[in-house]
């Protein structure tokens, strides 16, 4: 037997975290993780209990905190893990077994390579430093290796605006709950989904509701039905809330994770669960060569459904069997996929099921060079032949062409950037078919071919082409286009959540149509839009929902002559699309009755030039401390913009206020500080602070003292929202 190597004596803090997470782990069933989690590989080595035979150095697994390890292993076999600790603290290295712990001595060394424990695996507290350990467990006999890493490091608040935070392997205890906790989950980005679990354990007679929110997730359970919090992502901040049934109440919190999904292989079925209180399990398939003719399915007691996705989140390709138990798949291509297997709702105990896809390997992808023609032949049973693509040039235009050998059949064209996508298609009657597009990144793009249940011979082409001309916005554009043919322009894009509007006139009796494709800066496309009314008189609009390249097209394809036309893109961000000058002003004091009073700060700006001019508002004297100009519009909006057209000795402006009419109370939108300017005359537009209100009142406070002379203000603009 190993002999135990003395370290520092754990504090109290350390034994409280001890006593946490077992009362966790108890309530806790690791079957929650299993069912997604692989048996990382082992390497061999000589030596058990007691044994000097000096065994080689194992390979290092990364694991991060939190993520439990489940390694079948036989006996001799060595099992290396390197764990990062981000700060120092009090951790425990957790045995999910006690029984099958007794089988595997453990070794724990820090980043120097200093020997913190050397002896029987077993749940260990250890006090540890920032840095990378590494923990190295042989087996004295066959069994499976289960563990994991947890830390009393983070935290929760009860302030919404200042959460506490939490990352995998947290353990947090509050023995006296009396509000809704608030904290941020950062979960480290991963390409494969991973399942989050956040355990909780109520104290006795208490309950709480728990909250889990961030990009693609929603998720929430009532601690009296379910005390695993679950979801599964790809990574990043998600805002986490507890709220108790009851003041004084006790709660154990800790964050698991799993680790890269379970690998599914063709023709090998695997056995899994749905864990009590879940919905799915997530599996991956390593997809190495062209695949057709697929069947994906589940075998259950249960009724379950199968999904397959290329991404958790975000996905391009999906098939669903709606619930069924199998899915038919026509093909896929080389990658790493994703198969979801699903119940309608939470299933009530462990739920087991039998996985499997079949599938035949096809033909390799065959890449085409630029401007040569590939010849090739349907055989009988194949439903699509694939190619790829190179272009070195974003924004060039790519023409693919297809030719069959027989107009008896009907062949088809797909384009995308990833292996079996479509991005772009083609599917005109025939086996003829033209695809074109704007390339809008540089790569890889792949074709396919389909056959439509047809055979037969065929050849396939694939053109770049000059970079399109670029389609400036706000600027009408004269050109013409030939019969049956297609223009590109090149619309950049550098803010979301603008307005576009593209607007196209030509000849009356000429057929012209409209589209917009807008692509993302990876090259997926995020928006098609498209105008097919008769004649050439067309207008598309939408709300842009990410910045990247936009493809504007005009096509007669039903054209013989084509003809000329013009064309504008237009861009207009919607919280300064509507503007209003004030329709009534009321100063604190004016300097007349008519000329330098408050009303003529309302309308539009009527004082160009800087200077003391009547067109203007001014407080009855210069220098006289603080004073106020309230405006009023016809339309209540929550504000965006305000431009205060300072005509003379601009820079007193200290406060603008909203009012709110419901609660009755003047609001602050902006403070600053007053001081005199550089400028003899300055349109002020400060960042606002957003409110969750409309308003048509504004208030201006100025220290007129703190800039010599009379602060004159011709005019203010309001920008809003309805």
């Amino acid at each position: 037997m190993f002999r135990s190597h003395p370290f520092v004596a754990p504090t109290r803090v350390v034994v409280t975290a001890l006593t946490i997470a077992w009362a966790l782990l108890l309530a806790f069933s690791p079957l929650s993780v299993m069912a997604a989690t692989p048996s990382p590989s082992t390497t061999q080595a000589k030596g058990g209990h007691g044994s000097a035979t000096a065994a080689p150095e194992p390979q290092a697994n990364p694991q991060l905190l939190g993520e439990y390890a489940f390694v079948d292993m036989k006996q001799g076999d060595t099992y290396n893990a390197t764990v990062v600790i981000p700060e120092t603290g009090s951790y425990l290295i957790t045995a999910v077994d006690d029984k099958a712990a007794a089988d595997f001595n453990m070794t724990v060394t820090d980043e120097a390579g200093k020997e913190l424990y050397h002896d029987v695996f077993k749940t260990t507290e250890l006090p540890l430093d920032t840095g990378t350990i590494s923990l190295t467990f042989s087996a004295a006999n066959a069994n499976t290796l289960s563990f994991v890493v947890l830390g009393q490091i983070g935290g929760m608040t009860t302030d919404e605006k200042d959460p506490g935070k939490l990352v995998p392997g947290s353990i947090y205890d509050n023995q006296r709950v009396n509000d809704t906790l608030y904290a941020t989950l950062s979960i480290p980005p991963t390409v494969y989904p991973r399942q989050v679990l956040i355990a909780l354990q109520p104290g006795d007679g208490d309950e709480f509701n728990a909250y889990a929110q961030g990009d693609n997730v929603s998720a929430t359970i009532d601690t009296k039905d379910d005390t695993i919090l679950r979801f599964w992502t790809h990574g990043g901040d998600f805002t986490v809330q507890v709220q108790p049934d009851q003041r004084r109440s006790k709660l154990s919190l800790a964050v698991f994770v799993t680790g890269e999904p379970t690998t599914l292989t063709f023709d090998k079925p695997l056995d899994g669960i749905i864990p009590s209180g879940a919905t799915e399990s997530v599996y991956q398939v390593q997809v190495d060569t062209n695949y057709t003719d697929l069947k994906l399915s589940v075998d259950s007691k249960a009724s379950l459904g199968v999904t397959l996705l290329d991404n958790y989140y975000n996905y391009k390709v999906y098939y669903s069997s709606n619930g069924e138990p199998s899915v038919d798949i026509d093909a896929l291509y080389p990658g790493v996929y994703y198969v979801v297997v699903q119940a309608t709702d939470k299933v009530k105990e462990d739920t087991p099921f039998t996985l499997n896809i079949t599938g035949k390997a096809g033909r390799p992808t065959m890449a085409l060079e630029q401007g040569k023609s590939a010849d090739d032949e349907f055989a009988e049973g194949e439903k699509s032949l694939n190619y790829s693509y190179n272009v070195d040039k974003p924004g060039a235009r790519v023409a693919i062409n297809l030719k069959g050998g027989s107009q008896d059949v009907d062949f088809d064209l797909n384009a995308g950037l990833k292996p079996g996508a479509t991005t772009w298609s083609s599917y005109s009657s025939g086996s003829d078919e033209t695809l074109s597009f704007l390339a809008p990144v540089a790569g890889t793009y792949y074709i396919s071919v389909l056959s439509n249940d047809n055979t037969g011979k065929f050849s396939v082409e694939a053109e770049q082409g000059d970079v399109a001309p670029t389609l400036a916005t706000n600027e009408l554009l004269y050109d013409n286009i030939k019969g049956h043919a297609q223009n590109f322009y090149l619309l950049p894009v550098t803010e979301a959540g603008q307005l576009l509007s593209v607007i196209m006139v030509g000849p009356e009796a000429t057929d012209l149509d409209l589209t917009v494709n807008g692509y993302d800066n990876s090259g997926e496309n995020i928006l098609s839009l498209s105008g097919y009314s008769s004649g050439s008189a067309e207008a598309v609009s939408y709300l842009l929902p990410a910045a990247g390249v936009y493809e504007v097209g005009v096509s007669s394809n039903y054209s013989d002559d084509g003809g000329d036309f013009f064309i504008e893109a237009q861009l207009v961000d919607p919280n300064y699309f509507g503007a209003q000058w004030a329709t009534g002003a009321k100063a604190s004091s004016e300097y007349g009755n008519d000329q330098y009073s408050a009303k003529q700060a309302t309308g539009a700006s009527d004082t160009p030039t800087a200077g003391d001019t009547p067109t203007a508002w001014a407080s009855a004297q210069a220098d006289d401390g603080v004073q106020t100009l309230a405006l009023t519009y016809d339309v209540a909006v929550k504000p965006s913009a305000i431009l205060i057209y300072e005509s003379y000795n601009p820079g007193a402006i200290t406060t603008i206020e909203a009012y709110n009419s419901k609660t009755r109370k003047w609001v602050a939108i902006y403070k600053g500080k007053a001081g005199p300017t550089d400028e003899a005359y300055r349109v002020f537009q400060p960042e606002l602070t957003p409110i969750d209100f409309e308003t048509n009142q504004i208030r201006l406070t100025l220290d007129t003292a703190a800039v010599d002379g009379f602060n004159e203000i011709d005019a203010v603009k309001l920008y809003g929202r309805p």
